[in-house]
Parts: structure tokens; sequence; C-alpha cells
């Protein structure tokens, strides 16, 4: 008489447990980007941006490679100051404005591939160049002789980068040096060979535009 084959142990619950488990865990792999045939996304890389200045509100183009990562991820930063998400344009360009409180300083790149600063750093200058008109004088004094002190207030006097003025014969003078600003304060010597026939006009030049003050030369 035969005896009856008992059957082949099955797997246990604790077996059919680590097999469930290890399951869960490769779906969850594909599905968050971390299974098997994916890979880190590239570290993005700048290569450029334009303009290079500019004030608050101006759109700034950057240039290079790995911006398409993950563009739910993408931030843009100006001299430490988040910009907020950048505008992806295409993997190898982006676009971002300038926000209030920027400091000048690199651009920098984030996304989920890393992150890339740039070599150079963006200038932020002034959004615009004022003179008070309310006293004191927005020239103090208004008149005076070569050589005098002359002292401009204002605001955003910072992003001065010259002064002109006419000189004898109609041509262009420019003042040198420029006595150090405090955004709201410039003072200068009226040079030699300023034209003292007439009312000159100050020139404050800024980059962006230039700002026109008048001012009579006296004879000594």
């Amino acid at each position: 008489m035969e005896t009856p084959s008992k059957p082949l142990p099955g797997p246990s619950r604790l077996a059919l447990r680590l097999r469930a488990t290890a399951a869960c865990a490769l779906v969850a792999g594909f599905m968050l980007g971390c299974g098997p045939g994916t890979s880190k996304p590239d570290a993005p890389t700048i290569t450029s941006f334009t303009p290079t200045s500019g004030p608050v509100a101006t759109p700034v183009t950057v240039t290079g490679t790995g911006f398409a990562t993950n563009v739910s991820l993408l931030n843009v930063f100006v001299g430490g100051v988040d910009t907020g998400v950048g505008t992806f344009l295409s993997n190898t360009s982006l676009t971002f404005t300038v926000p209030e409180g920027a400091l000048s300083g690199p651009v920098k790149v984030v996304t989920n591939g890393g992150t890339a600063v740039s070599l150079l750093s963006f200038n932020v200058v002034p959004s615009g160049v004022g003179v008070t008109t309310a006293p004191p004088s927005v020239v103090n004094p208004p008149t005076g002789a070569i050589g005098t002190l002359v002292s401009i207030t204002g605001h955003g006097l910072l992003g001065i980068t010259h002064i002109t003025m006419v000189a004898t014969g109609g041509g262009v003078l420019t003042i040198s040096p420029i006595l150090p600003s405090t955004g709201t304060l410039i003072t200068f010597d009226i040079p030699a060979n300023a034209d003292t026939a007439a009312t000159n006009t100050i020139t404050l030049d800024y980059g962006i535009g230039s700002l026109q003050i008048p001012f009579t030369v006296t004879p000594a």
C-alpha cells in the first residue's frame, strides 16, 4: 500500500511578506524615478547671461545646460536673492526678472540635478537717479568759481558713473575724480577750463540714462 506523499511546504508568511515589501519598494522606486535604468539628472551649467546689469524688473536671459531636468524645481538667484521660479525656455535657456531687493552678485541656478553659479556677477543698478527739489538746494552752491566744492543731494547717486560739464569752447569736460557718494550725496570740484561765459549743464551719467542740472561758473 502506497503512502500518500506529503505536499511540499509553501512559502512562510514571513517570506510572502518580504516579497510583497520588495515588490512595493520596486514599484515606488520606478514612480520616484530611482528604479533600475534611471540615473540622477545632470547638474546645470551657466555659460553666460544677458544683460549683465540693470535695475529691478529687468528681464535676464541665462544660457547654459541642464535646465530641463525638472521645471517645477527650477529656481534662480541673483546676488543671493531668490528671484522665484525661472521661466523655462529650453534645456539650454531660461529667463528671470531681477526682483525687489536684489543685490549685485553671481547668478545661481538650482535644479533637482544640482546647482550652477556664474563666474561673472550681475550688476544691479539704481532704477533711476533723482535729486531733491526741496531745501537744501539740489546743487550747493548753485554758482561758483573754478575749484569750488559742489554738493548734490538726491537718491540713487551710487549709480553715477561719471560727471561732465561744458568746457570753454563748447567741448565736454569730464569731472574727475568724483568724491565718494553716500547714495544721497555726491560732491566734486568745479574743474579748470570750465566755461565761465554762460550757464553750464552738469550731466550725471548712471549707465542707463543721465540727469542734467544747471550750474553757473563765475569768474575767479
